[in-house]
């Protein structure tokens, strides 16, 4: 039987053996690792600056590399216009965006200080938190929790509410116990834990300030047993209430086209580290994979039924840090919405009915993940734990169609958009989402009267009136 889309003469099994000949004959693991990378650095004054997936560029006519706090004060008293902080270029939207200035903070970095007994640590904000890490590891703590990806500044993780999975585990921007900020005109602010502003500055994508210190939560490092397989969707939905109690980490990544659900879970144990890992292949097979659905969007459900057949079930144990972050070679643009607990399985039904129905022959699958309520002002997960739900695009496709289908379905359940990744909400949906919106506003009002921290992207979602 010919596959649909992909030619006369082509059928599934030749698909797969033309899929699994990427894998360069060794076994396949299951796909939860293949989606993402880091972005080129050392951008001079007028050079072209691109995110990592590609889509959002600049040009900004100044590029700051500040050494340490006094440069950075000095070039904030000395800069007129408006001022953006960039970290890895890992946000998929315009956050970080400037054609005027833009601060890389990567040298302002490093483990500053660690107290173990009260479970924080001090961390230069321009920090990776692969290298943040690393150093927690070696002083013997680590994170509560990671992403599955790790080249982000410590900065930009906690300004966008980067987070990871685990019903009872918050983003990073609620692990903060503090932050240090420099405002537009170059003065310092300490927020401490008892500030009751800190929750306003944790969650602020960079509208206040640039942070360049911040105390993190941290705990005894620990191990963590993985296991990724799959499982029926359906059988997924059902137990995924169970699975988010019964596991730390519980996440479920399924194809738009596919019946057959990839299951992630990472659980606390005493046992050694079992080394090997993933296998680089895994990159390879889903870049052929998209290439093939690039050029022949029909054939997107073949594809991932293939996909889901060269899947199979992969256990490993690691420390924390090592196994939370997978290999991301293969670009692709990202929606999140984070959705209440209550209706997020329903809001996925209605969402993988709605992307079937239009036929937009995605490759990439949708992913499922749990976060802790957060009383940071901005946080997605502001007042109650949620459901994200994700929807990516391979970068050399535009994600505009698939988006505009997907958006309406995760508005209407309640969802707030993650504000390092694709939406078109501005600033009057924002304000209905958030219950202290308005609290925000009048801390970056004080902080930062003339808007010099808000790029024309920033300015569309919290000072329309400067548009």
């Amino acid at each position: 039987m010919e596959t649909e889309g992909l030619g006369r003469g082509v059928d599934r099994r030749s698909l797969l053996r033309g899929i699994a000949a990427a894998s360069t004959g060794a076994g396949m693991v299951p796909l939860l690792t293949a989606c993402g990378g880091r972005p080129e650095s050392g951008r001079a004054d007028g050079a072209l600056w691109r995110n990592w997936s590609g889509r959002v560029t600049a040009r900004p006519e100044r590029f700051f590399h500040p050494p340490d706090e006094d440069a950075l004060v000095e070039l904030l008293r000395g800069y007129g216009g408006t001022i953006r902080p960039v970290g890895a270029g890992h946000s998929f939207s315009a956050v970080a965006a400037s054609d005027a200035a833009m601060v890389d903070l990567s040298r302002l970095r490093g483990l500053h200080r660690l107290d173990a007994k009260a479970g924080t640590a001090r961390l230069g904000a321009g920090s990776s938190i692969h290298d943040a890490a690393a150093a927690l590891f070696e002083a013997g703590c680590a994170f509560p929790n990671q992403g599955d990806v790790d080249p982000q500044h410590i900065g930009g993780a906690i300004a966008t509410a980067t987070h990871g999975t685990g019903i009872g585990l918050p983003s990073f921007a609620d692990m903060v116990h503090g932050l240090r900020l420099c405002t537009a005109e170059g003065e310092f602010l300490e927020f401490g834990p008892d500030d009751p502003r800190l929750p306003g500055a944790a969650t602020a994508v960079g509208a206040l300030g640039i942070v360049t210190e911040a105390t993190l939560a941290v705990q005894p490092r620990y191990r963590l047993a993985m296991r990724e397989t799959t499982m029926p969707l359906a059988e997924v939905m059902q137990q995924a209430e169970r699975l988010r109690e019964q596991h730390r980490h519980f996440e479920f990544f399924g194809f738009f086209g596919a019946d057959t659900a990839l299951v992630k879970t990472l659980d606390p144990t005493d046992a050694e580290p079992s080394g090997g890992g993933l296998t680089p292949p895994v990159n390879t097979v889903l870049r052929s994979a998209s290439e093939i659905v690039r050029a022949w969007p029909a054939s997107a459900r073949a594809v991932q039924e293939t996909l889901t057949t060269l899947a199979g079930t992969t256990e490993a144990v690691d420390w924390a840090h090592r196994i939370f972050p997978s290999p991301r070679e293969v670009r692709f643009n990202e929606m999140e919405y984070a959705v209440p607990l209550e209706r997020g399985l329903e809001c996925l039904e209605e969402l993988r009915a709605a992307v079937d129905k239009a036929g937009h022959g995605v490759l990439f699958p949708f992913e499922c993940r749990y976060v802790a309520g957060a009383t940071s002002w901005l946080s997605p997960f502001h007042g109650a734990p949620r459901m994200a739900i994700s929807v990516h695009q391979y970068w050399k496709r535009d994600p505009e169609a698939l988006f505009a289908t997907a958006e309406p379905v995760l508005r209407r359940y309640g969802g707030r958009p993650h504000w390092g990744k694709i939406h078109s909400l501005g600033a009057r949906e924002l304000a209905e989402l958030y219950p202290r919106w308005e609290d925000f506003q009048r801390l970056r009002r004080e902080l930062d009267p003339r808007g010099r921290m808000l790029s024309p992207y920033l300015r569309r979602l919290f000072a329309p009136e400067l548009v």
